[in-house]
């Protein structure tokens, strides 16, 4: 008996809201983005303004709205963001990615190469962990995966409807992420096209371009005209820098992530796990066939562009390429059932028995991880999972002999869905009191719950996570570069100065040895002043320039203790390492709490407090939590 199609994509959306959604909102967000984007929304939500995207009362002009709206809209219902409605437009948009995955490799081949594509698709680690998590991409690769299956429905059908969803997809995936919007489909569509230019005219490229661009203009015309009116500086120009940062500077300079040219051919075989053993089969097989079929050469346009494009842009992320990956699970498919329908040749056992040996590898490494500090993150249940790992990689080795070759695609998938569901319930919470700023902020949220006045401030350090779970605005002091000149826009040979600067003075103080960092003598300070000096006469640092940016940040730091010295509750948020140097520049510091000392991720960090402060948080966190 035949299963309709229905039942099959029913079949896979039931495992994909599984393995997206379980336990979703068992651990708090994690930095950098999640609480960025949620401290958004629920801005958006207190402020009344959706217009204007803020974070920490900052305008936020890094991304388009449309994700910050979905979180808010999810999150109207419960009166606040949590760490359920912050993930759930990706898990939902995950869900809408397999289904046009689905939809496009039926259309293309058969129902049988689009199960597997939206299996693979399911099970590969990159797409599973984008859908779980509070970003844009995997709204954007929903989107665009909608537009990819319209214009490869109107190469072959020509009907308008299809080119209504082209451009549709790259309107929303324009006010998800702003340009990648329109670089994927535009890239696919010139080099599809390359030798039929007539074929492109057909698509009517500029009115639809113009039609895809109107949302997005619609919001961010008046969203920078408000801006600026606010700020008290030019629309325009605030317009036109914010389109140089997110194309020109990203691709030419580099913002936060510049990685060199070869960074995806490191990440992409991580990212495509478990299914990476097939990469060398898939790579020659789809490179043998690229002219044989219109679907194959599609495919091909789609992937192979964009990668190249984002291989020589400066600025890198993994998840930059995560709208491939429906296209790369497509071609997946079709190479590996070619494979099982033709197993002649060496290339299907030789991977079976390499995925015995990861499994047998993966097993017996988990299972002396249980040895290490790592054990704390996950419970007991976990071992016998690696165990099972271990037993099923040397059966499959066993099996591999026999011939028997044609379930190691269920094989992979399986051992996947059970390690992704033993990562979300285990591993994950388990690593959340060291990626989670929630038990650090406790004295502040408590204090904002009970509805207390009280100042709080982060030195030198992203505060999106702590101002969102302290559920209080927080202040930034020396965030910026502009703060250390005293003020004014700063060339790059400037910022390049401060930066030498500030890894120098940091060096300086992590050298001197401390016996407590709340209780720092006055021999201490001298001997860290004398280390800074030091340090920056060694590095033959310009002096008077040096002396210059030392006295504007004195000057920062005498308004912030004036600020601490007012008689209502104040914190700072600041790294170990830098408190330091403060101590340095501005012994008064020293009269402050040190009321935590916490490790949060790679970074260790204090909560200073002043007298009020430290009294206030000292009775909340001598409290015994009650649940």
């Amino acid at each position: 008996m035949k299963i309709p199609p229905a039942y099959h994509l029913l079949a896979l959306l039931l495992l994909a809201g599984v393995l997206f959604f379980i336990h979703l909102g068992g651990y708090d967000l994690w930095p950098p983005d999640e609480p960025r984007f949620a401290l958004i929304a629920r801005e958006m939500m207190q402020t009344g303004d959706y217009l204007i995207p803020r974070v920490n009362g900052v305008v936020y002009e890094e991304k388009p709205p449309l994700m910050f709206w979905g979180i808010a809209l999810l999150s109207a219902p419960l009166g606040d963001v949590n760490e359920w409605t912050a993930r759930i437009p990706s898990a939902l948009a995950g869900l809408v990615t397999v289904v046009f995955a689905y939809w496009l490799a039926r259309s293309m081949f058969d129902t049988r190469i689009a199960f597997w594509a939206a299996l693979i698709l399911i099970t590969t680690f990159r797409f599973w962990w984008e859908a779980r998590v509070g970003q844009l991409d995997m709204l954007l690769c929903a989107w665009l995966t909608m537009s990819c299956y319209g214009l490869w429905r109107w190469h072959k059908e020509r009907r308008w409807g299809f080119l209504v969803l082209l451009y549709a997809g790259m309107a929303l995936g324009a006010i998800t992420k702003g340009p990648p919007g329109f670089i994927f489909p535009f890239l696919a569509v010139v080099v599809f096209y390359w030798r039929d230019k007539k074929e492109i005219k057909k698509l009517h490229p500029i009115v639809g371009l113009i039609l895809a661009g109107i949302p997005l203009a619609a919001w961010l015309i008046p969203a920078r005209m408000a801006a600026s009116a606010e700020h008290q500086s030019g629309a325009g120009q605030m317009l036109v820098s914010n389109v140089f940062r997110q194309t020109v500077q990203r691709f030419f300079v580099g913002v936060t992530h510049a990685n060199p040219p070869w960074y995806y051919l490191e990440h992409l075989p991580l990212d495509l796990l478990p299914w990476t053993l097939f990469l060398p089969w898939v790579a020659v097989w789809a490179w043998k066939r690229r002219k044989q079929s219109d679907e194959i050469r599609f495919l091909l346009s789609w992937i192979l562009p964009a990668f190249l494009f984002f291989c020589i842009a400066i600025e890198k992320r993994a998840i930059y390429l995560l709208p491939l990956y429906p296209a790369l699970a497509i071609l997946f498919s079709c190479s590996i059932n070619d494979l099982l329908d033709n197993p002649s040749g060496r290339w299907l056992p030789r991977l079976k028995v390499a995925w015995s040996l990861c499994l047998v590898a993966g097993g017996a490494g988990l299972i002396l991880l249980g040895y290490t500090p790592f054990a704390e993150y996950w419970s007991p249940w976990f071992y016998p999972l690696a165990l099972l790992a271990f037993i099923g990689g040397i059966a499959i080795l066993h099996e591999s002999h026999s011939g028997d070759i044609q379930r190691l695609p269920v094989s992979m998938a399986t051992a996947f869905t059970l390690a992704a569901l033993c990562l979300a319930c285990v591993v994950l919470p388990g690593m959340n009191d060291d990626k989670s700023a929630r038990a650090f902020c406790t004295p502040m949220r408590q204090m904002a719950a009970q509805g207390e006045t009280f100042s709080l401030f982060s030195l030198r350090f992203p505060r999106e996570e702590y101002a969102f779970y302290a559920e209080h605005r927080c202040e930034p002091v020396l965030a910026e570069p502009e703060e250390i000149t005293g003020g004014g826009p700063i060339d790059l040979r400037e910022g390049a100065q401060i930066m030498k600067l500030l890894k120098t003075i940091d060096h300086a103080v992590t050298g001197v040895e401390l016996p407590s960092i709340k209780e720092v003598s006055e021999e201490k300070l001298k001997e860290l002043q004398t280390a800074i000096d030091s340090e920056v006469a060694a590095e033959k640092l310009d002096v008077a320039t040096a002396q210059k940016y030392e006295a504007t940040m004195r000057k920062v730091l005498d308004t912030l203790f004036e600020k601490m010295a007012k008689p209502e509750p104040g914190f700072i948020i600041v790294q170990e390492r830098d408190w330091r140097w403060v101590l340095a520049l501005h012994p008064v510091a020293a009269r402050l709490a040190v009321v935590q000392n916490l490790g949060v991720g790679k970074r260790t960090l204090l909560l200073i407090a002043n007298e009020k402060g430290a009294e206030r948080a000292r009775a909340i966190l001598a409290t015994p939590v009650r649940f």
